[in-house]
Formats: structure tokens, C-alpha cells, sequence
């Protein structure tokens, strides 16, 4: 079985849709990139609602969360 790659995307719309972040595997719709060692996809026809969005985690709170900083320019 290959090794999974993190996955970032949305669901819903980008208005009203959600952000996406777990394992999965590559599909012929995504593209790949390597960011901090880490193997990640991102859906081709998701990356407009994506790209400049910042992963970071933080362990005495909820873990991960996915933050957009020029979301409301």
C-alpha cells in the first residue's frame, strides 16, 4: 500500500464550505508538493479556494487549525 499524503482541500463551497485536512492518497485530480518534509495533495480544482491558507498546530488547544489571513480583504 503506498504512503498517504496529507490532504488540504474544502468542502462545501468557499463561502460556506469547510477546510479539509487528513491522509489520503493522490489522486490524477491532484497535484503534489512537499512542504516542510511533509508529502501533501491538494485537489487542482480546489487550490484558488486554498492557496495562502496557513496550517499550524497548536497542542494545549485543539490541535491543528487552518487559518486564511487575507480571507476577509
Amino acid at each position: 500500500m503506498p504512503e498517504p499524503f496529507v490532504r488540504v482541500g474544502m468542502r462545501g463551497g468557499a463561502c460556506g464550505g469547510t477546510y479539509v485536512l487528513g491522509f489520503d492518497q493522490k489522486t490524477e485530480f491532484d497535484d503534489q508538493y512537499l512542504i516542510a518534509e511533509i508529502p501533501v495533495v491538494i485537489d487542482k480544482r480546489q487550490m484558488l479556494f486554498v492557496v495562502g491558507t496557513e496550517i499550524d498546530f497548536d497542542p494545549g488547544a485543539n490541535g491543528f487549525y487552518l487559518h486564511k489571513p487575507k480571507a476577509n480583504v
